[in-house]
């Protein structure tokens, strides 16, 4: 069982593509709430808002669509926006790389494919503290934001789809999760899902596990037997865009539509949501007192996007 003494801290997952450091704006400290304990698997305590406009820095309100999860937004909530979507890529790029994998590859590598422009906007966030609950697809914020988020569902030249979100984020005094129960996230859709993002106001107890496997990224699909009609596969989803077709461990679905930029057929993707996602235990509120506080070992089980992510919190405090 691996506990936690730090004073307010966020559990918070992010592409290693798009390194972005974290920021709070006026967001660092908030009033804490109850303490829960987790005695089933597959427990979900976040809600989920897909981000339905354009919103620009220094704005202080959001236009969102429709919840998935169930808790509302209310005053004072601690919230986590987020770019899912939105870079561009080079279309023109052959099948066939030479110098290997583009997100895997050595040295520069996985920057092949990118294109750097201002529009590489996926894995941007902050957080943000509500200002009222969400009102006709209106929400208030208590302070301006400090980043722009974009959204549009239409391809654009070398521009994919632009997606982002608004994750109520679980606020508690002490959260235990026991042996056997697990936190986990609502799948991505598309629009929504796909994040745990919990603040923690005393002791985090993990008995069990936070697990999101199966839950980010989706695979792409088949259109029909090869055997039959030989067609490709289509390239997974990823942050320049979603396939037509989409494959979440379970089934094939067709979305009617397709969010890439020029070709979703065939082996080229170097926007490909693979490579090692990263975790991260944010201070929020760091107390002077908290590095003491620290037990070790602290292995979390974890994970963000495409796959199950294994990750051990290093046992000296963070700075």
């Amino acid at each position: 069982m691996n506990r936690f003494a730090w004073h307010q801290f966020l559990i918070w997952f992010h592409f290693l593509l798009n390194p972005f450091q974290p920021q709070f704006g006026n967001a660092q400290c908030i009033p804490t709430g109850l303490s829960e304990t987790v005695t089933t698997s597959g427990t979900v305590l976040n809600s989920y808002y897909p981000g339905g406009a354009n919103v620009d820095a220094g704005q202080n309100m959001i236009t969102v669509g429709a919840r998935r999860g169930n808790f509302d937004i209310a005053e004072g909530d601690l919230l986590l926006i987020i770019q899912m979507q939105g870079i561009e890529i080079n279309t023109t790029l052959p099948d066939n790389i030479i110098n290997g994998d583009y997100a895997d590859g050595p040295g520069l590598l996985d920057r092949q494919g990118h294109l750097n422009t201002a529009n590489n906007r996926a894995g941007q966030y902050e957080y943000a503290v509500a200002n009222g609950p969400v009102s006709s697809g209106s929400l208030p914020l208590k302070a301006n934001l400090l980043n722009s988020y974009r959204h549009s569902l239409t391809p654009s030249g070398n521009l994919g789809a632009q997606t982002f979100q608004v994750v109520r984020v679980a606020n508690y005094l002490n959260l235990t999760i026991n042996n056997g129960a697990s936190v986990s996230a609502l799948p991505w859709n598309g629009r929504t899902g796909g994040i745990v993002a919990i603040d923690v106001a005393g002791n985090l107890t993990i008995g069990g596990f936070i697990d999101v496997s199966n839950q980010g990224f989706r695979g792409g699909g088949r259109r029909a037997s090869e055997v039959v009609n030989n067609l490709p596969g289509h390239r997974g989803e990823g942050i320049a865009g979603t396939p037509r077709l989409v494959y979440d461990g379970l089934a094939i679905a067709d979305l009617g539509t397709f969010t890439y930029p020029g070709t979703v057929s065939g082996d080229f993707a170097p926007d490909r949501g693979i490579g090692p996602p990263a975790m991260r235990v944010v201070p929020v509120c760091w107390m002077a007192a908290a590095a003491a506080e620290v037990m070790a070992p602290m292995a979390v089980m974890a994970a963000w996007m495409m796959r199950l992510i294994r990750a051990t919190i290093p046992k000296e405090p963070l700075p």
